[in-house]
Order: C-alpha cells, then structure tokens, then sequence
C-alpha cells in the first residue's frame, strides 16, 4: 500500500486520504490498456534490481485522461534488504500531447506524400480512387471514404461510385450514396459540409443515414478552376466531432484529389479522342472501298465502333430506309442477340424514335425510355432505359438512323450524341 502522497494528487480529483487508504486505487485508475504493461514494468524491475520507470494513463475522477511518467527506487538497509520503495509522478501530459500532434503531423504528411505520388504516377482512374479514398479516410481515421464524381451537363451525380471499403475490401461501392444526397449539396454550397449528427441534418436523407449506420458525414468538393468533379464523402459510423485541424487537413487532400481526377479526365479525353478519330479513319477507308469489302461491312464496322466508342452503350444498330415501302429495316446490329433485332416490326417513318429521327433530321437522346412521351410503347417493355438516336446521311441525303441504348438511365450525354452524329455522317 501507499503510505504517503503528496498533495498533487488532488489533480486527479481524489484527496491525499482516499489515496493512502484505498491501496487498489493507483491501479484501478490506471488506464485498461495500460494495466498490462505497467505491472511488467515492476516485475522487470524486481528481477533486475532496478528502478522502475514508466510512462502510462491515468484516469481522472471525472474521466479524463493524464498521462504520467512514474519513477520509483526500492530504499535498503546496509545488508541490501528493502525498506520500502520512493517515487514521484511527474504530469506529462502537456508534452504527450505535443508527441500525438507531431507523430499525426507525420502521418498525414506521410499520406499527403503517397496521395501526391499515386495521383502523378497512375493512369488507371478507378484504381487511383480507390487509393485516395483509403488515403482520406487514414487521415482523419474514419470508417470509410466514398470519392463520387459530379455530371454538371445533368446535374446528378454519375454512377461511378469509388470507396475505401476498410471494413470489407471486396464489397460493391454503396449506392446509398446517391439518395444520401451528400453530393449535390457539397457541390450546391461548393465548400466542406460537416455534419455531425446525420440524422437531423438539412443536407443528407437521414433515413438513408439511418440505414447505412452513418452517424456523421463530412462532405469535401473535388473542384479544379470552374469544373466541379465531384465530392469526397468521409463517413463515421458513430457520433464525430471534427476539429479544424481535420478541417483543413481534408481540405487539402481534397485539392489534391481534384488535380488528380481533372489529370485523369484530361489524359481520358485525349485518348478518347485519338480512339474516336482512329475509328472514324478506318471507316473512312472502308467506305472508300465499298466496291471491294461490301456495304454490310462498313455498316458493322460503324455500329461496332459505336459501342465501342461511347461508354455506356451496350447495343447499337443501324437502321437503314427502304425507299419503295417507306420502312426503316435494322442492317447491322452489335450487342444484340441476332433474332431480337430482325424479327422487330419494320418502323415507318414518324414511327418510333427512329422513325421520327429519320423524319425530323435530328438527334434523339431518351434519358428514360419509361416516362418519355417520344418514345412509343409496345405491348412488350423494353429491354433498355436510355436510348440515343442519329440520322445517317449520305452526302445531304438522309438514308437511315444509327442508335445506341443502355439498361442506365440518362446514360448518354452531349458528347455522345455529336459521336455518334459524326458516325452517322
């Protein structure tokens, strides 16, 4: 037991009495995960005839946390018994503290240094998300990291969804973060939305926080000059209060992730645009050589690029006009099962979106094929949620249409339909 101590323990919120007389209080407050190394501490010192020297936790009366430095040295007779054992504790808690934030200045430096490097160095964009989103959550040690990216020509956030997944690696990203609606309203505000409490905030869906156990969000723009990306969202699956250190540190990744998506979109674009305008060659030469390769295969070379070309077609066909009947006939299809274009009813023209297209001379692009007045149901539903169609000329005659559909809705974009008009063309 404790024989003396000094009034200084009182910082601890007990007095020097209850001390002396409760010989089981040192280590009952004595922090749970340092209890283990603290008696190792003395036994070593026992063996070793030396003076005890640790550093651990200790528990205030209301809860809180000091850390202390103890010091202790056995006191023996002339024949080397022990009398008793003399120590002090020395409140170290003031530079712990000054240890954490510079050991966490480190680590986030660290991060920020392999974020930096893995944004120079990868040209896979999904592979390099992925890493920043394991990254941003490290930072600030949050339960996951969801990087989503920002269609400004809809105004919706695309479907392509990268997380960290600490909690399970090979789980699919989470498509809650789409109702959430974190990410229009970091992108509306463009600046860091924290929420702490996610179940009554003005900015997220609580019921879809509810759902996928979120308890407090921070939500950062990805925006590079006047492109708005996308957003970074750092879930907490319990209550977090962010400091302004974590603030200003997540900031700045964020920066940093949004030069690294603008890089990526950029070095996608150009290759994008090699690839179309090789395609547009190719099919410039096998139109020159028609009388040697034969129309019906310049035809599947076009609908081949065109799926090829624009992300998310999954089919594409060509419909060409039969001039006698007035009918447009599917002549070359990619993606489908054969049967299930050339038994389709033939479309007369102002029939169908094809039909219209053909008709009108412009480009047709159906975001939902289910709630669009233009495109007309059948008996049977459509296998496809979004459909985009062009005119096919030949020279400043109109010949037939070219489409592409996908099961996405609003899956096509401006871009996609000047694509497809110049491969119509």
């Amino acid at each position: 037991g404790v024989t003396y101590i000094s009034p200084q323990i009182e910082a601890l919120g007990f007095t020097q009495a209850e001390w002396v007389a409760d010989p089981e209080l040192w280590f009952r407050q004595i922090h749970p995960d340092d209890q283990k190394r603290v008696l190792a501490d003395i036994e070593q010192s026992r063996d070793g005839d030396e003076t005890i020297r640790s550093e651990y936790r200790l528990l205030t009366r209301d809860g809180n946390l000091k850390w202390f430095l103890d010091e202790a040295v056995d006191v023996r007779d002339n024949d080397g018994k022990a009398l008793f054992r003399q120590g002090f504790m020395l409140d170290i808690t003031a530079r712990k503290l000054a240890e954490e934030t510079l050991s966490a200045r480190e680590r986030y430096l660290e991060l920020l240094n392999d974020m930096t490097q893995t944004a120079l160095l990868s040209k896979d964009i999904d592979a390099t998300l992925h890493t920043l989103a394991i990254d941003l959550a490290k930072m600030i040690g949050a339960d996951d990291c969801y990087i989503t990216r920002w269609d400004a020509e809809k105004q919706l956030m695309s479907a392509e969804i990268v997380s960290a997944n600490l909690a399970s690696p090979d789980a699919r990203p989470n498509r809650n973060m789409d109702e959430l609606g974190m990410t229009a309203s970091v992108i509306k505000a463009g600046q860091t939305l924290a929420v702490e409490d996610a179940l009554n905030s003005s900015f997220i869906n609580p019921e879809v926080a509810r759902r996928s156990m979120i308890r407090s969000v921070l939500g950062i723009p990805l925006i590079a000059g006047e492109s708005k990306l996308g957003a970074a969202i750092i879930t907490f699956n319990d209550p977090h209060h962010f400091t302004l250190d974590e603030l200003e540190r997540v900031e700045y990744a964020g920066r940093q992730i949004a030069l690294a998506l603008q890089y990526l979109r950029q070095d996608a674009d150009v290759q994008q645009r090699l690839k179309e305008s090789n395609a547009l060659a190719q099919i410039g030469r096998a139109l020159s050589a028609t009388e040697h390769t034969g129309t019906g295969q310049v035809l599947q070379l076009i609908v081949n690029s065109a799926r090829d070309l624009i992300p998310q077609a999954e089919e594409s066909v060509i419909h060409l006009l039969n001039p006698e009947e007035q009918v447009l006939i599917a002549q070359a299809v990619s993606g489908f099962v054969q049967d299930q274009v050339f038994s389709r009813v033939q479309m007369k023209l102002g029939e169908g979106v094809a039909g219209q297209v053909i008709n009108q001379g412009t480009t047709i692009n159906i975001g939902d094929v289910e709630n669009d007045s233009r495109f007309v149901r059948t008996n049977s539903l459509p296998n496809f949620r979004s459909l985009l169609v062009a005119p096919v000329k030949s020279g400043d005659q109109q010949i037939g249409t070219i489409s592409v559909q996908s099961n996405k809705k609003f899956a096509f974009t401006t871009d996609d339909a000047e694509l497809l008009n110049a491969l119509g063309i």
